[in-house]
Order: C-alpha cells, then structure tokens, then sequence
C-alpha cells in the first residue's frame, strides 16, 4: 500500500515536471500577449509630410499635419489572439508616389525606440511648351529616372477661345505653351498658366489662361475627369489691345500665398511691371486684383521675371534692368502696402564678374528659410557679346553681409553641374531645388546639405526617339521673356 502512495506520487510529481519542462508554442510567453502602441510619420527626404492616409489591416486612417500617427495593435481584436508577425502599411497621398512599408511588430515589443519612419516621395510636374510634336504638355514623373511618366496635353472643356488666322483645328482644347505650374503640395491643387499665341490682320497677340486642377492623372490608361478642371482666361494679352479684362501683360512668376490664391509678376520690355492677386478660382469665378498704381508704390519699370515671399512674409522682387549693369532685388512691404526698399546692397560689378548678373530668372526660397535662389541664365552683356557664366546663384537669407554671402553654383555647359539657361522650377516639399535646363532640355535636381554643400545632383533627360515614334519623349524647355 505505502509502495504504491509513493508511485503514485513520484509519477504525479515526474508529470508536473514534463508539463513545466514542455516547449513553449511560439509567441507563448506564459503571460497574455500584451498590446503594441508605437508611432508612425509620414515624411519626404527626411521632412514631415501631413496628411498622408495610412491603409493597413484593413483600416485606412491619416497622419495629421505634422505627419504623425500613434498606432495601436492590440492581440484582442485577432481572431487568434495574437499580434500577426508583419503589418505592411501602404502610405498614399494626392500628387505624391504611393509607397509601402513591412515592419515586424516583434521588434517594437523589444525595441525602446517606438517609431516608424515611412518614406513618401513627392511627383515631380514639368512644364513643356515646345511640346509633344509641336503641342505644349505637362509632364509627370515619379523620381529622377522618369518613372511612370504621364504626359498631359489635352484638358477636357479646354477650348482654344482665341483661335484666329493661324490656328489650326487639332490644336483645339490642347495646351499650346504652358510656360509656369505651381502645385500645392498640401491642399491638392494645380496650377498651370498656359500661354497661346495667336494673329489676324491686326498683328500678333498672346493671351494667357489660367487652369486650375484637382486631380492629374497617375498612370498613362488614366484620364483626367471634367469636374476636375476649372478653366480662366484669358488673363492678360501683350502686344495689342483686346476688349478681355484684366490685362496683365507678361506673367513671369506665380506664388501660391494661400488655399485658394495666387500672386502674379509681369511685366515686359517696354511696361512697368505690375503685381496681381488671383483668388477665388474654386468656386469658379476668378477675382483679379491689382496692386496701387505705379506712382504709388515705386515699382520699377521694364522686367520683372521674379518674386518669391521672404521667411518675414514680406515678398521680394526681381527687377531686371535691362541692359544695365544689375539686376535690382526689392524688398515689398506685402501686396496692399508695396513702398519698395532694396534688399542688398550693389556693387555695380561688370559684365563677367561673379556677382554680375545679365538676364536672372525667377526667384526660390528653401523650406527651411535660409536660402534664396534664382537662376543666372546669361551672365554678360546679353546686347553684346560676353562669356556666358550660366549658373544658379544662391544667398544666405541668415546672413547679414550686404551681399547675403553669395555663392555660385554651376558652370556653362551639358555636363553634371553644368547648365545652359536655367529656369528655377520649384522646392518641392523634399526641400530639393528642381532646375529647367532650357537649353539642355533637362531637368536637374541639386540638394543642399545645411552647410550649404551641394551633394545628391541628379539629371533627367530622356532620348529624343520623334524619328522612331509617333511621341516625342524629350523636352523642348523654353521660358518666355520680354513681351512673350
């Protein structure tokens, strides 16, 4: 009797100790799974991007302004109970590339650093009015090798108003030479001023219209739809009178200043330049305001191919002087109050010299507000013969030196960190200076690093192939100047 109590409680004891000893199944801790809460941001070269919708699970939710989520996995709401090994997050935003990111959610319950960086790349949009076999187009692309191009050319509803002698019926609701575009990253709106040039017994005229887009295609078997587009013109004529209202002569540069407004520079050869407010375009009906007259607020007369707002909200002008020595940068108090001030001081250098230029154009200011930007395309006497010192110049906006410390970047020529008339484009929101290279018929992407080394160039050229195929793949960059 006594032996067998005492088998009976060694093989208890021999199974208890089986049981302890046992492999765990995996994920088993001997504890209830604990829920996973860690932080998601959304950003583009390393900057927040907002509003980004995060598609997961099943779940679709957005990154607020700042570009940061707090994400919770909970083994509860799992059938089995347990944390699935990977979440793969899709992150997707309008007139951004659509990417995806895997992480594995062991590693957050492991790590003390409870944060996911997901990468979202901005489109790169390209104005190009020498155009597909003589049409003006936009041009999309999703990085700096031209991946998923998109070529828009045609905009439904787009009637060529101003079709006279010279027209032809196939360029009919076609772009003819958008020369500017400027996308609002955050709201989701671009706009595109296209400028199409016309004639009758009257002389030659050109007339420009503003379209404004809420959508743009994102694939080549994508169309854009009609309740996308809202179509303003023509916005201003050069070279002759016309009966339309405003007129506003040449634009040379357009600011985006707010969700629904722009800011407009023009101005030819022979005008004094003229500064508007464009605002209103979404409910349909464009309102145009001018800025005090001329005798008012001392803007200059002839050229005016730049304006940028400053970090202090006043806005800044670029005033080409037209065979003078400089070009003059002017200091705007804002748009109601426009008393001008220069903004650095002029040295009257000569044609050659490196703080010389001849024919700049447009103006950019970075988005962390410490450099300002603005191409060089000619840097002689563009009336007389001159070495061409094609280049982008750039100031230091944190500078007080009278010359805002400028340095030069570039050189003439079609090699790497060469150029051949650039035409500022745009800091998009990766913070990156994107570059139309007219004459090269390229787009250049140069980053800074915040010493203010250039590092990361990188050039987009495809090969003209128009002898082999019905499209034309290349650029045809061109910029209007003087009266254009």
């Amino acid at each position: 009797m006594k032996k067998s109590i005492i088998l009976t409680v060694m093989l208890s004891i021999s199974i208890i100790i089986l049981i302890s000893c046992a492999p765990e199944e995996p994920g088993d801790t001997g504890e209830p799974p604990q829920a996973v809460t860690f932080t998601v941001n959304t950003v583009t070269n390393g900057r927040p991007i907002g509003g980004v919708n995060l598609t997961y699970e099943g779940i679709s939710i957005q990154t607020n302004s700042a570009g940061s989520l707090v994400l919770t996995f909970d083994p509860a709401e799992y059938t089995e109970g347990t944390l699935p090994e990977t979440v793969t997050i899709t992150a997707s935003k309008k007139f951004f590339v659509t990417s995806s990111t895997t992480f594995t959610l062991s590693d957050y319950t492991e790590s003390s650093t409870l944060a996911e960086d997901i990468e979202i790349a901005p489109r790169i949009f390209i104005p190009d009015m020498m155009g597909n076999l003589g049409v003006g187009r936009i041009v999309a692309i999703d990085d700096m090798s031209g991946t998923n191009r998109v070529d828009l050319s045609e905009i439904p509803g787009y009637i060529d108003s101003i079709a006279e002698n010279n027209e032809i019926e196939a360029k009919l609701g076609k772009l003819d030479a958008p020369t500017a575009i400027n996308v609002d990253y955050d709201n989701g709106i671009i706009y595109i001023f296209d400028v199409e040039s016309s004639g009758n017994a009257a002389g030659p005229s050109n007339a420009a219209f503003l379209i404004r887009l809420t959508d743009f295609p994102t694939s080549t078997s994508d169309t854009l739809a009609a309740a996308d587009v809202k179509i303003f013109g023509p916005l201003y004529i050069s070279f002759k009178s016309r009966a339309a209202a405003p007129s506003l002569t040449a634009i040379h540069q357009a600011v985006i200043t707010g969700v629904d407004e722009l800011l407009t520079i023009s101005g030819n050869t022979y005008s004094s330049v003229e500064l508007h407010k464009l605002s209103g375009m979404s409910t349909g009906t464009i309102t145009v305001t001018e800025a005090a007259a001329d005798t008012a607020n001392n803007l200059p007369t002839s050229l005016a191919p730049g304006l940028t707002v400053l970090p202090n909200g006043k806005l800044l002008l670029l005033h080409d002087s037209i065979g003078g020595a400089n070009e003059e940068f002017l200091v705007l108090d804002n748009f109601a109050d426009t008393d001008t001030s220069d903004f650095m001081t002029n040295s009257s250098p000569s044609p050659g010299d490196v703080d010389y230029f001849a024919l700049a154009f447009r103006l950019l200011v970075d988005l962390d507000g410490r450099w300002l930007y603005t191409g060089d395309v000619y840097n002689s006497n563009w009336h007389q013969e001159g070495t061409e010192m094609d280049r982008i110049a750039r100031f230091n906006l944190s500078s007080t030196a009278a010359n805002l410390d400028r340095t030069n970047y570039g050189s003439e020529g079609s090699g790497t960190a060469q150029f051949n008339e650039p035409v500022l484009l745009a800091v998009l929101p990766d913070n990156r200076l994107y570059i139309q290279d007219a004459a090269n018929s390229r787009l250049i992407r140069i980053d800074w690093t915040g010493s203010g080394t250039a590092s990361g160039y990188s050039a987009y050229k495809p090969e003209n192939n128009a002898g082999t195929a019905d499209i034309d793949e290349s650029f045809g960059f061109e910029y209007f100047y003087n009266a254009c």
